[in-house]
């Protein structure tokens, strides 16, 4: 397939841009194909899912160093997450004071699993803020120079 689109670079004039990209085919397991990207850029050729189209070319997330929004997040951020995606799989809401109780048809051993992991998360993310008001109180009370990092 050969795609035709016009890039304007940030201070420029539009350019045309003509990029040939390619597919492959994988078989699946219970029959039929998928089909995948080849990313078009000279020397990469990785089989992908998705192009990009962060630059004058469309590229694989790896061209473009491109990074998923959960590896940017710190510890705090992502025991938030992680506890609330516990908490909507068993059937709760964000926000809710207590667990929910155990869905109908769960085993008993992967609810208590899953609790165990909810809470340990909670406690993951009660520390990160005890040591950020701890360096908070620092600086408001000793070192007004410190520059608090939060991250």
């Amino acid at each position: 397939m050969v795609l035709l689109y016009r890039h304007r670079p940030s201070s420029g004039e539009w350019e045309e841009v003509e990029e040939p990209v390619y597919f492959d085919w994988t078989p699946c397991d219970y029959g039929g194909e998928r089909r995948w990207f080849i990313c078009p850029i000279v020397g990469c050729g990785k089989r992908v899912a998705v192009l990009y189209g962060a630059g004058k070319y469309l590229a694989c997330r790896h061209c473009y160093d491109l990074a998923y929004e959960s590896q940017q997040e710190n510890t705090y951020r992502r025991a938030i997450r992680r506890k609330h995606k516990i908490i909507e799989r068993l059937g709760g809401e964000i926000g809710d004071y207590f667990y929910p109780d155990k869905p109908k048809g769960m085993h008993w051993k992967t609810y208590d699993r899953l609790i165990a992991e909810a809470m340990h998360y909670e406690q993951v993310t009660e520390a990160q803020l005890a040591k950020w008001l701890g360096v908070l109180r620092s600086y408001l009370l000793h070192d007004r120079d410190l520059v608090p990092d939060f991250g």
